[in-house]
Order: structure tokens, then C-alpha cells, then sequence
């Protein structure tokens, strides 16, 4: 609301923390995840962070975030790095666009979640069904009601529920936009091309889990032991602590997730696990992960 004529205006906060306040809002774009714009930059053939740098932009990007952002579109085999003419070595700001990245572009969706669909394809056609439900669910609202208070972080169950015309304690208004999005998704992915075939997804339940740790790769985490006294006080109130790849710390609470040694967190804020799902270490290796180091996943074709 604007001022309209002469008058007072009260601060609720305190002296210090009007100090502590920044001049001015640090802009959207330095926040924010630039993996999706630097594949479609790549798209109109800015593959390189000069060429993208020269754009007129009005807040230029962070060169830490273009690097983080190339890193990860490298390791999903997006784009290549540029071998340097005068060394053995790839340059690192340079690169050009692989006909996987292309395909990846193709999808409205983050790069990580295509990626977890372009692996899954290469799996079976039900996995790929799975996957493009799992992109769904992860793109729209809660599909359970009650949400994650009433059902906890497992993401597993929100898969099987929109599966399962039997489902009870389901938004059926979400359930129809969430299997709209899938199906504009599974025709993108061609699963309509795709032979049923020899598989073991299913016989090993359709674990969420697998799809969750191609997508991220980084929030694969193991349980951490009770080891500081602040961790025996968590404890009490249903608090249990996981230590992600990147080595960040996630929680869940009183939460039946919470009685797996290992998990695949999909999406969290600071310390707190949102979603997720579990996993073990042979059901990983079984398609193509490690889960001593997840981010070097085997990465498969292109469709």
C-alpha cells in the first residue's frame, strides 16, 4: 500500500535488523538455477560464457552460476566442453551443443527431469510411463490431501495413488491435471514407439527412488549417526538427519521415510526434506548408479 497524504509510518522490526537489511533486493536471476537457460542460450548457438555475458542483459549472471550450470548440463552429456587449439585440455568456457541437449531442450521441463526421463526410457516403457508421471507430480500440486502432514515426504506413495484408480485421500482435480501433463510428456518421450519387453521394473516395485537419483544425483543421502548431543535432542522430537552427496544436511520428521538408512531427496529448502524416496545400494547398481557416487551415474542414449 502507497502513502496517499502526510502521516506516520511505524517499523515492527527492531534497529539492528533494519541495519541488516539490504539496499535493495538482489535480483531473480542471480537466485535462481541457470542450468535451463544456458541449454536454450545454447539452442540460439550462445555457447560460451563470453557470448552469453555479451547479451544485453539488465542483471548480468554470476560466473559461478554459468560454471554450475555448465558442469551439470556437461555431466548429462547436454554439451561438450571445446578442446583448446594450443592444449591437451578442454576449455571450460567454451562448448557446443550435443544432439542429447537438443533433446533435452525439447521438453518443457528443468534439465534434470528430462534427463531422469531419457534415462528411464532406455530401461523399459514402463519405467518411462513412470518417469513422465514422477516429472508430473513434481511439477504440479500436492496430489495426496492432507499432504505431507497427513503422508509424510514419500514420494513413492504419491506415485502409486495416482496409479491406483483405488487411491484413497486423492485430489482428483490434481490427479487429472497431473496425468494430462504426463501424457503430453510420454508423447514427447515416444513411448508410443516403445515395446513392452523383458524388464525387472516392475517385479522391483517401480522404485521412485531410482527415477528421484538420475534427476538428483547430488541429494542422494545416507542417514547420519547420532553423534552430538544437538542430534540426541532432534532426535526427541522425531527429528532423523541425512547427509546428501553434495554434503549438505536434510531432516525429516516424524516421518516413516525416516526408517531407511538411505534416500533420494526430489526437492527440499535448507535443511528440510519436502519429498523423497528410498533406496539401497544394490537396487542403484542394478541401473547403472553407485551410490558412493551417484553424480557419475551411467548416462544412457538419447531417444
Amino acid at each position: 500500500a502507497g502513502r496517499v497524504s502526510a502521516g506516520v509510518c511505524y517499523r515492527v522490526w527492531s534497529e539492528s535488523e533494519q541495519n541488516g537489511l539490504q539496499a535493495q533486493d538482489m535480483p531473480e536471476l542471480h537466485l535462481g538455477d541457470l542450468c535451463s537457460a544456458v541449454l536454450e542460450l545454447s539452442l540460439a548457438r550462445a555457447c560460451s560464457e563470453q557470448a552469453i555475458a555479451d547479451l544485453p542483459w539488465v542483471d548480468p549472471p554470476q560466473t559461478k552460476q554459468l560454471k554450475e550450470a555448465c558442469a551439470l548440463l556437461s555431466r548429462l552429456k547436454a554439451i561438450e566442453h571445446v578442446q583448446d587449439e594450443d592444449e591437451e585440455q578442454q576449455s571450460q568456457d567454451e562448448w557446443t551443443l550435443t544432439d542429447r541437449g537438443r533433446d533435452l531442450a525439447s521438453f518443457p521441463l528443468h534439465p534434470r527431469l528430462a534427463h531422469m526421463i531419457f534415462q528411464a526410457r532406455h530401461v523399459s516403457k514402463a519405467c518411462a510411463i513412470d518417469a513422465c508421471h514422477l516429472a508430473a507430480l513434481l511439477s504440479e500440486r500436492e496430489i495426496l490431501q492432507g499432504g505431507r502432514r497427513k503422508h509424510g515426504t514419500n514420494i513413492q506413495l504419491r506415485l502409486d495413488a495416482l496409479k491406483d484408480d483405488k487411491a484413497k485421500n486423492v485430489s482428483q482435480f490434481v490427479k487429472k491435471r497431473v496425468l494430462r501433463v504426463s501424457k503430453q510428456l510420454q508423447k514427447l518421450t515416444k513411448i508410443s514407439e516403445m515395446e513392452d519387453g523383458p524388464c525387472s521394473w516392475q517385479s522391483d516395485g517401480c522404485p521412485a527412488g531410482v527415477l528421484v537419483a538420475w534427476a538428483c544425483p547430488e541429494l542422494v543421502s545416507v542417514k547420519m549417526p547420532l553423534t552430538t548431543k544437538k542430534q540426541m535432542s532432534d532426535k526427541k522430537w522425531g527429528f532423523v538427519s541425512y547427509r546428501t552427496f553434495s554434503g549438505n544436511e536434510g531432516k525429516l520428521q516424524n516421518d516413516e521415510l525416516g526408517h531407511n538408512s538411505c534416500i533420494a531427496i526430489a526437492t527440499a529448502q535448507d535443511s528440510r526434506v519436502f519429498l523423497a524416496a528410498a533406496i539401497n545400494k544394490e537396487l542403484l547398481n542394478g541401473y547403472g548408479n553407485d551410490i558412493a557416487n551417484p553424480v557419475a551415474h551411467e548416462v544412457f542414449g538419447s531417444i
